[in-house]
């Protein structure tokens, strides 16, 4: 059996040519059979890493950056 075949199969690594969704596909089935201890040892820390990473961003964004520029926004409109 070629690596082709293993990856239509759904079997072995993530390639890259199948992408984020297919990978995002894997990590969750691995989730559900083995929990998060099963993801730490296929994927390491640096899932976890990208993780809080992301969230870090993402509230950083919503939480900090947004209101302050509407703030200052609205601040100009009195100067």
């Amino acid at each position: 059996m070629s690596e082709r075949d293993v990856e239509q199969a759904g079997g072995g690594p993530v390639s890259e040519r199948r992408g984020f969704s297919a990978f995002v596909r894997e990590a969750t089935a691995r989730f559900r059979e083995s929990g998060f201890r099963g993801i730490l040892r296929a994927y390491g820390w640096k899932l976890f890493a990208a993780f809080v990473l992301f969230y870090l961003v993402r509230d950083v964004t919503l939480y900090i950056v947004l209101p302050y520029l509407a703030a200052r926004g609205i601040w100009s409109l009195w100067k």
